[in-house]
């Protein structure tokens, strides 16, 4: 049951990750980064995203015997891409 939690976790983190990403993209093409509500969703997104980020560290160091090392480039991945969305 805890591995399907886990995969859960990592299945919304890299999700997160791609809207952000995707988004800077869509606003580089249309001038969308004026608009005040898409910098609001981007903030509260990568808000969740760091939460997730964590939660996953602790859920990956606490149910499982040996961490998977394999997380631990996605937990990487949602810090990063959360904190320079947040900033």
């Amino acid at each position: 049951m805890w591995e399907v939690i886990l995969k859960i976790l990592v299945i919304s983190i890299v999700g997160i990750v791609s809207i952000l990403v995707l988004s800077s993209l869509l606003s580089s093409i249309y001038n969308a980064s004026e608009s005040l509500f898409i910098e609001h969703i981007r903030i509260t997104g990568a808000a969740i995203l760091l939460l997730v980020s964590f939660s996953l560290v602790v859920l990956n160091l606490s149910l499982t015997r040996h961490p998977f090392y394999e997380y631990w480039l996605i937990i990487g991945a949602g810090v990063i891409v959360g904190i320079i969305y947040i900033y």
